[in-house]
């Protein structure tokens, strides 16, 4: 889930780009994000602490880069579905 969204902060499309980063997280390293973390850990750690997921090294460039552009924690700097699409 988006930081914003853990902040309860309004829901826009960028929110829906950062879970897509996230599923492109999981399908590259094959792990769980922050997994055995309590629901408010996810919430104090990522929502108000700034933590992110680790962006992997390996695996496709294209990809990699596309989840570091997802994950940007300001959601005005992550990209529109439609450059997405263009990217790939």
């Amino acid at each position: 889930m988006a930081p914003e969204i853990l902040c309860d902060k309004k829901y826009l499309e960028s929110s829906d780009v950062y879970s897509y980063g996230v599923i492109l997280w999981e399908m590259i390293t094959r792990k769980i994000p922050h997994e055995g973390w309590s629901t408010m850990q996810i919430v104090g750690s990522v929502g108000y602490g700034g933590k992110s997921l680790k962006i992997p090294n390996f695996g496709n460039s294209l990809i990699v880069k596309l989840i570091k552009k997802c994950l940007r924690r300001k959601r005005e700097d992550r990209p529109t579905f439609k450059e997405i699409l263009s990217m790939l």
